[in-house]
């Protein structure tokens, strides 16, 4: 019960954050690989899920992204994405 009640409240404090705040906070918490130079994470499910988990609509989601990608912090090439900046998406989603 403890577990369920401290994951509904960082639930509901993750809900307060602007969408590109959570985006960045979840793709820094997926499993990172190196290619090249870059950290490249890997979505495992459909962006609408993701979104789902992140409290946001499909819609936001793929904004936030494109926010991110037009910033030059991320880089995206279908479920791929690219940490361009992972020290600025640190302090993004820490907002």
């Amino acid at each position: 019960l403890a577990v369920r009640l401290a994951e509904a409240e960082q639930r509901l404090a993750r809900e307060r954050q602007p969408v590109t705040a959570r985006i960045a906070g979840h793709l820094l918490g997926l499993p990172a690989l190196r290619d090249e130079a870059d950290l490249v994470v890997v979505l495992a499910a459909p962006k609408k899920d993701v979104a789902s988990l992140l409290g946001t609509t499909p819609e936001a989601f793929s904004r936030g992204l494109r926010r991110l990608a037009d910033d030059g912090l991320i880089a995206m090439a279908g479920p791929r994405v690219a940490l361009l900046d992972p020290d600025a998406l640190e302090a993004l989603a820490a907002e």
